[in-house]
């Protein structure tokens, strides 16, 4: 899955066969909905000193 502003749409798609398969798995789960946080902001690499 990508990160970026389709996160959020790419995963409503998918919510429903990550609960099936949750249920299928653990079936006295009852799991309904999957919590999922954002993803993490992206860290900048530190700039490498010039190379002679």
């Amino acid at each position: 899955m990508t990160r970026g502003p389709a996160y959020g749409t790419q995963l409503r798609r998918i919510t429903p066969k990550l609960i099936a398969a949750a249920n299928e798995r653990v079936p006295d789960a009852n799991v309904r909905a999957p919590h999922v946080p954002p993803p993490a902001p992206a860290v900048a690499a530190e700039p490498r000193a010039a190379v002679r």
